[in-house]
C-alpha cells in the first residue's frame, strides 16, 4: 500500500485479473507505472485530473481501460466489460505472422467503440471535416486526400514534425482482403528506407487502424498539368530515372509494386518524384507472383501478363511506367474504356512510335519508351537498373 504524500489522495482499485496499472496528469504525457494490480490495491494519485490506464497483456492483443480519476474518486472497480481489445500491431509484423489467420480475431476488435472515457472523435468524420483529435503522438490538422476508400490527414507533432496519416474507410476494415493489404502496406513500408519511397514512420498502437507516413509536399503525377512539349519530355526523362531508381531498390528488397500509375507517384516542388502506396505490393521471397493474386492492380496500366493472371516478375512494373510515359508524352490513354477490350489490344497490339506523331521527340528516348511496352516480358529491359542504364546518356544531353 502506498503512503500517504502532501498533494495526493488515496485510491483503492479493484480488478478481476492481475492488471497493469499508470496514470498521467492529463497535462502530461508522461506515464507513472504503478505496477501489476492484484484483486483490491489502494494506490497515492497526485491531486487534480488524472488519467489512469490498466492494461492486460495477451501477447497478441492486450484488454485496455481507462478513467478519467478526479479527487472525490476513492473506489475504483473494473470488470471484464470495462476493457477494450487494443492490438500489438508491432509484435505481428514484427514476428512476420499471416494476418488472414487473425483477420476475424482482428478485425472483430478494431470494431470494438472507443472507450466513451477518452471523449475522442471518430477517424473520420460523417460531415467530413477534420476531427479535433490527436491519432497516437499526433494531432490532426488538415486533409490531404478523401475518397471512397478513406481519408489521408496532415498531422504533427508536439515540435511541429509535419506527417501524413492514412485511415481507411470503415466499412473497409471488416473485409479481410482489404485488411490483409493495409497491412502489408505497413509491413512493406516499414521495411523500404530510400530517398525515392514515401516512407511508412509509425503503425497503429491502439485499436484504430492507420498508418503514420513521411509528409510529403508535392502533387500526384495525375493532378499535374502537361507542360508544353520541349519541357514535359525532358521532365519525363528526369522522372523516368527517379522512379527506376525507387524500382531498381523495391526490386532488390524482392518487392513488386504491381499498382504502378500516376497517382502513385508524388512530384515535389522540385520536380523530384517519390514513390508511394503499397497497398497490393507483394514480397516475392524468390518467387514469381502467380494465380489470381497476380491480376490485383489497375488494369489500365498492367502489364499484358498481370492481366491475363499470368506469372509476373518485376518487368511487369517496367510495362506500367513506360505506358506512364508514354500518356504524357500523348495525352490520352492508347487503349480502350473496355476491360476486355483493353486485355485484347496489350496482348495483341503494340503501341506505335511517339515519333508517329512528333519527329522530333528523340528517337533515343522513343526506343527505350518502345522497350518497356512490349507485350513479352522477355522484349523489354532484364530490370530496373538496366532501364536506368540505358538513359544516362539521355540524362547526360539534356542538362548540356
Amino acid at each position: 500500500m502506498a503512503t500517504a504524500q502532501e498533494g495526493t489522495h488515496k485510491v483503492q482499485v479493484s480488478v478481476q485479473e492481475p492488471t497493469q496499472l499508470r496514470y498521467r496528469l492529463a497535462d502530461q504525457h508522461k506515464w507513472v507505472d504503478l505496477g501489476i494490480c492484484k484483486g483490491s490495491q489502494s494506490y497515492q494519485l497526485p491531486n487534480g485530473k488524472v488519467f489512469l490506464h490498466l492494461e492486460r497483456d495477451h501477447g497478441l492483443w492486450s484488454e485496455v481501460a481507462t478513467r478519467n480519476v478526479a479527487e472525490m474518486d476513492t473506489y475504483l472497480t473494473f470488470r471484464s466489460d470495462d476493457f477494450l481489445s487494443s492490438i500489438h500491431w508491432e509484435r505481428i509484423l514484427a514476428g512476420g505472422i499471416v494476418v488472414l489467420l487473425l483477420g476475424t480475431l482482428v478485425a472483430r476488435k478494431l470494431r470494438a467503440p472507443i472507450d466513451p472515457g477518452t471523449n475522442l472523435e471518430p477517424l473520420i468524420r460523417p460531415d467530413g471535416k477534420v476531427p479535433r483529435r490527436r491519432v497516437g503522438s499526433y494531432r490532426l490538422t488538415g486533409i490531404l486526400g478523401t475518397g471512397g476508400m478513406g481519408v489521408v490527414y496532415q498531422a504533427e507533432d508536439d515540435d511541429g514534425n509535419q506527417v501524413a496519416i492514412k485511415v481507411p474507410a470503415p466499412h473497409l476494415v471488416s473485409q479481410s482482403d482489404y485488411f490483409h493489404r493495409f497491412l502489408r502496406e505497413i509491413k512493406l513500408g516499414l521495411d523500404l528506407k530510400h530517398q525515392r519511397v514515401v516512407r511508412v514512420l509509425e503503425m497503429p498502437m491502439d485499436q484504430e487502424l492507420y498508418v503514420v507516413m513521411e509528409y510529403v509536399d508535392g502533387t500526384p503525377l495525375d493532378k499535374l498539368p502537361i507542360q508544353p512539349w520541349p519541357i514535359e519530355w525532358k521532365l519525363c526523362l528526369e522522372w523516368a530515372a527517379q522512379t527506376l531508381d525507387a524500382l531498381t531498390y523495391i526490386h532488390a528488397q524482392g518487392v513488386i509494386h504491381r499498382d504502378l500509375k500516376p497517382s502513385n507517384l508524388m512530384v515535389l516542388r522540385d520536380n523530384s518524384i517519390k514513390l508511394m502506396d503499397f497497398g497490393i505490393a507483394h514480397k516475392v521471397h524468390g518467387t514469381r507472383l502467380t494465380g489470381t493474386d497476380a491480376v490485383m492492380g489497375t488494369p489500365t496500366y498492367m502489364a499484358p501478363e498481370q492481366l491475363q493472371g499470368a506469372e509476373i516478375d518485376p518487368r511487369a512494373d517496367l510495362f506500367s511506367l513506360g505506358l506512364i510515359l508514354y500518356e504524357r508524352l500523348k495525352p490520352g490513354l492508347p487503349y480502350a474504356d473496355d476491360l476486355v477490350e483493353t486485355l485484347r489490344q496489350k496482348v495483341t497490339q503494340s503501341l506505335p512510335s511517339l515519333r508517329l506523331s512528333n519527329p522530333s521527340f528523340p528517337s533515343a528516348f522513343d526506343e527505350f519508351i518502345l522497350t518497356l511496352l512490349a507485350m513479352r516480358p522477355e522484349d523489354r529491359f532484364p530490370s530496373a537498373q538496366t532501364a536506368l542504364n540505358s538513359l544516362q546518356p539521355l540524362l547526360t544531353l539534356t542538362k548540356r
